[in-house]
Order: structure tokens, then C-alpha cells, then sequence
């Protein structure tokens, strides 16, 4: 699957830019040949089920294996068709449209019961694109892509480009304070000179810039502000069912210091607000002693 590293995901992104995989089999196909597929590539999160190759559901690896690992199970469906187990398993699929936003679909998952909540989503697509190494497995078990159009996303990928989005936003407003202390110099030092500037006619030009750029800095801290709550109400939640993330996770909540940032982005959000106030206040004293 791709590296989510390379997707520079954002706020914006949405389900239809992840590494979706397209691995489907025909119902009336046996069971040992569902087992071929999953283990030919231990990534594949799970197989989707179709009939005259129109989408019908999904079984995930994990509901598989489980089922399979009880007695007699493996006896009694190994040379039975898919459908007979489907039909047993009767697998809850989740299915999103691509449309829908990563960090909207983030309280969706968790919010299914503990039995469901790593089970990988069916993603509604309008793409014809494969992913993954899904048509050299389709070319070896003889299984023909879906023309619905459906694609699977795997819960542990979605969590991390989850964690990646977090990562930006951070890095976004840790520039939008540097911008925000840069301009607050410059204003000071324009300040300075202002008694130059009124001499030589000018000042007026200059104030309005400022202001402009300062209403500008304060309308996206807001939005900012409201966005990254959000985004630590999401945190709050994932860790609230999710005490014991997977190791992936684990390493990336670590690497960013997800505590530190939820007690430290509010004070940073009221600082950056707060200095853009003062650029506007600062504009209307310059604008006000340079028109005077």
C-alpha cells in the first residue's frame, strides 16, 4: 500500500485520497479460496463479496480467521461456497462515500461497538483505479474487478492519516504564530518611525495593509481555533475507546506529545488570537496618528 507519508493529507482530505484496496471475489467461489487470497498478502484487511461482479458485502480478515479457527469450521467450509458463510457470518459493514472527510469519519468508527471498531469500511467510490497488489491476487484466484465501484480501506491506515492530519495542523499553526510575531515586530518598528513616514506623505497605504493583513490573521486564527478543538474533542474520544491503540499509533501519540499538546494548543490559540487584537489596534493608533 502507499506510504501515507507521500499523500500530504490535510484537514480537507477526505477517504477517496487514501490507499484503498479492491479485492473481490465471486459467492459462488469455495472457501479455500477466500483463505488463498488473504494469505497471499497478510495486508489485506478484507475481501469484498459480489455476484455477477456487483458488490453484495465484505467479509474482514479478522471475522475469517476467528470463524475459522473454531471447530469444524474449517472442515465444514473449506470446500463450501462464500455465500453458505456469508450467510453464517452475516458481517455489520460499515459503508462511507469517499466524499466524506477523514476527520468526520474518525467519530463514526469509534462510535460502533468494541467488536466492530477495527473493522475495515467499504468506501463508495466513482474511480475505476485498483490499489494495492489487489490485481495481480484478482489475476491468480481468477476474480474479476466490481463494476459498483466499491473499494476497502483498512481502520489502522485510517487512524494513522488521522494522526498525519494532526501532525499539519500543528505545523500550520505553529507558522501562523511565527507569522503573527513577525508582523507584530514589524508594526513596533514601523511605530518608530512614524514621525518620518508622516513627513514624507506616507503612511496611509502602509496602515491599511496592516489592518488588512491583521483582520486577515485573526479571521483564519478563528477558524483555526474552532478546527483544532474539534480536533481535541476527536483525541479525547479515540482515547477514551481506544486506551490501547495499535503499536503505529502508539509511536506517532508519542512522537508528537499528544498531551502536551492538548493542555498547550488552547494557550497557544488565545496567543496567536490575542496578537493579531493587538496588530489591529496598533493599525488604528498608526492610521489615526499618521491622518491626525
Amino acid at each position: 500500500m502507499d506510504n501515507l507519508s507521500k499523500l500530504n493529507l490535510t484537514p480537507d482530505s477526505n477517504l477517496g485520497n487514501l490507499p484503498l484496496w479492491e479485492v473481490n471475489i465471486e459467492y459462488n467461489y469455495i472457501g479455500k479460496q477466500l483463505i488463498k487470497i488473504f494469505e497471499q498478502n497478510s495486508l489485506i484487511p478484507g475481501v469484498m463479496i459480489t455476484r455477477n461482479h456487483h458488490y453484495q458485502g465484505m467479509i474482514s480478515r479478522r471475522i475469517f480467521f476467528e470463524f475459522m479457527s473454531r471447530p469444524y469450521s474449517l472442515g465444514l467450509f473449506l470446500e463450501r461456497d462464500i455465500e453458505s458463510l456469508y450467510n453464517i457470518l452475516k458481517p455489520k459493514v460499515l459503508t462511507l462515500t469517499e466524499e466524506v472527510l477523514i476527520v468526520d469519519a474518525i467519530p463514526i468508527i469509534l462510535a460502533r461497538d468494541s467488536q466492530q471498531i477495527y473493522e475495515p469500511i467499504v468506501i463508495k467510490s466513482t474511480f475505476d483505479t485498483i490499489a494495492g497488489d489487489s490485481e495481480k491476487i484478482a489475476e491468480s484466484v481468477m476474480i474479476k474487478s466490481t463494476t459498483d465501484n466499491y473499494r476497502i480501506v483498512d481502520v489502522h491506515q485510517l487512524l494513522l492519516a488521522y494522526s498525519q492530519i494532526q501532525i499539519s495542523t500543528l505545523f500550520q499553526l505553529k507558522k501562523l504564530k511565527e507569522e503573527s510575531q513577525i508582523v507584530k515586530n514589524n508594526l513596533q518598528s514601523l511605530l518608530q518611525v512614524e514621525e518620518v513616514n508622516t513627513k514624507n506623505g506616507i503612511g496611509g497605504n502602509e496602515t491599511q495593509d496592516i489592518n488588512n493583513s491583521a483582520n486577515l490573521l485573526l479571521g483564519n486564527v478563528i477558524h483555526v481555533n474552532r478546527y483544532v478543538h474539534e480536533l481535541l474533542k476527536l483525541i479525547s474520544l479515540y482515547q477514551e475507546f481506544y486506551p490501547e491503540p495499535p503499536v503505529e499509533i502508539r509511536q506517532v501519540m508519542n512522537q508528537i506529545n499528544v498531551e502536551y499538546i492538548s493542555a498547550e494548543m488552547p494557550k497557544m490559540l488565545s496567543l496567536v488570537k490575542n496578537s493579531a487584537r493587538q496588530i489591529q489596534q496598533f493599525a488604528r493608533v498608526l492610521k489615526d496618528k499618521v491622518l491626525g
